[in-house]
């Protein structure tokens, strides 16, 4: 779906400044669509509603294309690295926003209140794009080919394959991240099912764990400049790997709520480096004359992954049990570790780093 909507944005010319303008474009109708909602109350008419919803979930999907493809055009290979760890340091940031702050507003204030605020931080984000200059050494937006024949398509997506190491770094991008993820995810019940009580996995894996895991981000690309990226890879892997197996001793063995709270905090600081990592050579792997077809492309399957692994792993969850199901999940990130190994200069060599 990602690539689909890839495809006006990268074809489609909007002049110079064509990445910055598709976000107005993108961004307006939003917006509207979050202020309208403010006004009215839906909550007894659940199919507008939902059309409403699904509305503001695809647009925000879109707007995500032209905001990383002008992330690519901007910023240089070494200040890529540092970018994916910023957008990874957001997410988890956002997570404590959007489960927290939004939710006591929410409580407070009623729903029309953190509809309202989404809508004034989106335009506030929009303004200073307004002021971007796009560097000169790039390649100018404004000659992208406006050919959308399928034989353009098949073109951007053989060229893409045709680059040096991709198929191995597809390979990554898809197991690299969703066990780790799955870990995370399932970590509430696994916590409830040990006995903590519901505020005390709220601050554990809500805020305290969203804070790991956005610092964590920041320190993978610091790591990069000091050990390479491959090397950073590994031992976030290395994290995430020792994480599940102190998880899965603690919870088998019904140790200290210590070390239940350490094996968490673990998955948290490896799954933040991986993402930062991973958004990075997302980055990397994407060619300047293709930016959002390239982008769109790997974020879907990034996507894929990340929404099949959690429900098989649910469904091994159900049948099996936790042992199992993080046992599975930590095979994983094994596999991704090896996969990492196998390529590990490879990708120094797409950062141009030795």
């Amino acid at each position: 779906m990602k690539f689909v909507l890839a495809l006006p944005i990268q074809h489609i010319s909007l002049g110079k400044k064509h990445f910055v303008r598709w976000l107005w474009v993108i961004s307006i109708p939003l917006i509207l669509i979050l202020l309208s909602l403010s006004f009215f109350n839906l909550l007894n008419q659940p199919l507008i509603l939902f059309f409403f919803t699904l509305t503001i979930s695809l647009l925000l999907t879109w707007l995500d294309i032209p905001l990383n493809a002008l992330a690519v055009h901007i910023f240089s290979r070494q200040q890529q690295i540092n970018t994916g760890s910023i957008r990874s340091a957001a997410l988890f940031l956002a997570a404590i926003v959007g489960g927290g702050i939004m939710v006591l507003l929410h409580n407070q204030f009623g729903w029309q209140l953190p509809l309202i605020l989404m809508a004034g931080f989106i335009l506030i984000g929009l303004i200073p794009f307004g002021f971007l200059k796009i560097s000169p050494l790039k390649p100018n937006v404004a000659a992208l080919s406006s050919d959308l024949s399928l034989m353009k398509i098949k073109q951007d997506l053989k060229g893409f394959f045709a680059q040096p190491h991709a198929l191995g770094w597809l390979a990554l991008l898809i197991l690299g991240f969703p066990f780790i993820g799955a870990v995370w995810l399932y970590l509430k019940p696994l916590l409830s099912d040990y006995g903590l009580s519901i505020n005390h996995i709220a601050l554990l894996v809500g805020v305290v764990g969203g804070i790991v895991g956005a610092i964590s981000s920041i320190i993978a690309g610091q790591a990069v400049k000091k050990i390479g990226i491959d090397k950073t890879l590994l031992l976030y892997f290395s994290i995430s790997i020792l994480a599940i197996i102190l998880l899965m001793i603690g919870l088998s063995l019904h140790l200290t709520t210590l070390w239940i709270i350490t094996s968490a905090l673990l998955v948290a600081a490896g799954m933040g480096g991986i993402s930062a990592l991973l958004f990075a050579l997302t980055y990397l792997f994407t060619r300047t004359d293709t930016v959002a077809t390239d982008y769109a492309l790997q974020t879907t399957l990034f996507t894929l992954s990340r929404i099949t692994v959690p429900i098989l792993a649910g469904i091994v969850l159900d049948h099996f049990g936790q042992i199992s199901m993080l046992s599975l999940l930590c095979l994983g990130v094994l596999t991704a570790f090896i996969i990492c190994y196998l390529i590990r200069g490879r990708l120094n060599t797409q950062l141009s780093l030795t």
